[in-house]
């Protein structure tokens, strides 16, 4: 699968200023994304299928642990294919950010490309398939909110202990090896999350955002879940959430400390020593120093992998049905 600069959209809107910055992050993004050919485009020229590594099993017979996890469905969005490879690297790999004790998944679909999770796999991601979550609340709304109902297969996967799971548009930039033991952390009702609202990180608001949580795995929790009706479907399983977990209500979702994540942040967030920012850095508008944070991961992971093509790594597979 190539990708293409057409997969590499960026959203035009306002001045003719505004508009020749898009032209211009645009060309950056072509020679940096492209110029990264191995790492982004798991096929090779040609679409010659690269050979990839038989992927192990997991062990049934481990006692839950604890585990980082993003997900990663359709294909439309190529850019959240590699984000996922440079959260990978942050969490598994970079001596600043990595955590040593706990692996990193990557939960996966029908839906998702399989030469995205040969790729990953092959860098050292373990894999987690579920089916897909079907017959809730339907409304159109963006393509890449589709497959979202899929994520609440995480309170069915009893194989964990806890999930930390992020969104793949996060840019890690300190370890959070110290949030699995932070009071904060516990989920015991099932989730801990952040306060988020159109300002972004809201310490006191009595809604959540779904794209970094710590996540407790129920299976009768799970199947309660799944009859949460009359929320608004358009924003998908974060709906559903906190239409479920209440903060005010019988079953409240915990507050995570604030210093662990930021969406929609500033380059003040990183100053804070905030650990990880959840920002789509492909997008228009963003700030500048951020993007180049990501970047510089990017570049840190490309070389990282390069020079370790080929080392065996210890990575499982996991199929739920």
């Amino acid at each position: 699968m190539a990708f293409r600069l057409a997969d590499l959209k960026l959203r035009r809107r306002g001045s003719t200023l505004r508009l020749l910055s898009a032209i211009l992050a645009a060309i950056t993004l072509y020679l940096i994304f492209f110029s990264h050919h191995d790492l982004i485009c798991p096929l090779a020229q040609g679409d010659v299928r690269p050979s990839y590594p038989p992927r192990r099993p997991y062990p049934l017979d481990l006692p839950p642990q604890e585990v980082y996890m993003t997900f990663l469905s359709s294909g439309d969005i190529p850019e959240y294919f590699t984000s996922t490879c440079v959260l990978l690297y942050s969490l598994r790999y970079s001596v600043t950010t990595r955590d040593q004790a706990r692996p990193f998944f990557v939960h996966v679909t029908e839906l998702t490309p399989p030469e995205w999770i040969e790729k990953l796999y092959s860098l050292g991601a373990s894999i987690v398939h579920t089916p897909l979550v079907q017959g809730l609340p339907e409304r159109p709304t963006e393509r890449r909110y589709k497959d979202m109902y899929t994520k609440l297969a995480m309170w069915n996967m009893t194989q964990f202990s806890r999930i930390l799971f992020l969104d793949a548009d996060h840019i890690v930039l300190k370890s959070l090896e110290g949030i699995w033991d932070d009071p904060t952390s516990r989920a015991e009702n099932g989730v801990a999350a952040l306060g988020a609202g159109k300002r972004g990180y809201m310490p006191e608001y009595g809604y959540f955002s779904a794209g970094f949580m710590m996540v407790r795995p129920n299976e009768d929790l799970f199947g309660d879940m799944l009859g949460t009706r009359e929320f608004n479907p358009q924003w998908r399983e974060q709906a559903l959430l906190n239409k479920y977990f209440v903060h005010s209500g019988r079953r409240p979702w915990g507050r995570l400390d604030g210093k662990y994540q930021r969406i929609q942040p500033t380059y003040e967030h990183v100053e804070d020593g905030i650990h990880a920012l959840h920002e789509k850095v492909w997008e228009e508008g963003i700030d500048e120093r951020i993007r180049a944070l990501w970047f510089e991961t990017l570049e840190e992971a490309e070389q990282f992998f390069e020079e370790n093509e080929g080392t065996e790594v210890e990575s499982w597979e996991l199929i739920i049905r």
